[in-house]
């Protein structure tokens, strides 16, 4: 199954420190059979809060090929690396073809601007305030009686 894991690091780390820790974790994926996917820095980032005394951080994703009870591993292993400033480890999603076909048809249509007749908007007429007021004095006299 496949894992994501996000994790924050200090901005102030030096690389080295960084993949120093980033290497235990990536071990600990490797060595229990698990394959690591893709593994990228995304930013060094202002945090919104500080977290334990930092206010920026580095944000680190690996996506991991392996099997639940490596999650635990990870996770034992993450959260004693004093580096490790957040982090959070998710399931991703396995999709069928059809749910791909899906996801391709419907961001084709977004980028179209047919979403809105799928999600039953097919009204594009402006309408007046008199008019919308009519519409709204008729509904709620129906509510009434």
């Amino acid at each position: 199954m496949l894992y994501e894991i996000i994790l924050i690091l200090p901005s102030t780390l030096s690389e080295q420190d960084s993949n120093q820790s980033l290497d235990k974790i990536r071990s600990v994926i490797t060595s229990n059979n698990g394959v690591i996917k893709v593994d990228e820095v995304w930013a060094k980032k202002k945090l919104a809060y500080p977290i334990q005394h930092h206010k920026h951080g580095a944000y680190n994703r690996i996506i991991a090929d392996m099997d639940g009870s490596v999650v635990i591993l990870v996770n034992n292993n993450i959260n004693l690396l004093p580096n490790i400033i957040r982090s959070l480890v998710l399931v991703k999603p396995v999709l069928t073809e059809k749910q791909l076909k899906r996801r391709a048809t419907l961001a084709t249509l977004a980028k179209k601007g047919v979403a809105a007749t799928l999600a039953g908007n097919t009204s594009h007429d402006k309408i007046s305030l008199d008019e919308l007021d009519s519409k709204l004095d008729e509904i709620i006299s129906h509510e009434v009686a």
